[in-house]
């Protein structure tokens, strides 16, 4: 009988400790992948800023992002929300550098702020790709 119980108690915390792996594993995933670059996929420019909340020209930190350029791409690092433009969602990607096929990789002067929407069309976002940024 103990050992019937010993091998319970061991199959149990051989289970226990597979469960945990997986969820570390899940949870290591998604921090992974921060810092992914992203391709603009959309029909029309991709502004960058420096707040999520105000989508002036004066707020612009980097010149636009161009799908017509046929490469430009942002780093993204995690999403956070911000204005809803045109009904779209309120999801903006947070990035520290964007790439511009004219260019090359530009870092920006401060964090960055694009527009989920405009950018794939919140793909990255519905898929679970990033953490939600820090408050």
């Amino acid at each position: 009988m103990k050992v019937n119980l010993g091998r319970r108690a061991t199959s149990a915390l051989a289970v226990a400790m597979v469960a945990a792996g997986t969820v570390a594993a899940t949870a290591g995933a998604a921090s992974a992948d921060a810092n992914q670059w992203v391709p603009i996929g959309q029909v029309h420019g991709v502004g960058v800023y420096a707040s999520s909340w105000n989508t002036d020209a004066s707020n612009k930190i980097a010149t636009d992002l161009l799908p017509s350029d046929g490469g430009d791409e942002v780093q993204v690092t995690c999403w956070t929300h911000g204005l809803d433009i045109d009904g779209q969602g309120n999801v903006w990607y947070q990035s520290v550098n964007v790439y511009y096929t004219w260019y090359g990789v530009y870092s920006l002067p401060q964090t960055g702020y694009e527009y989920g929407a405009y950018v794939d069309g919140n793909a990255w976002f519905h898929a679970n790709t990033w953490d939600e940024c820090a408050s």
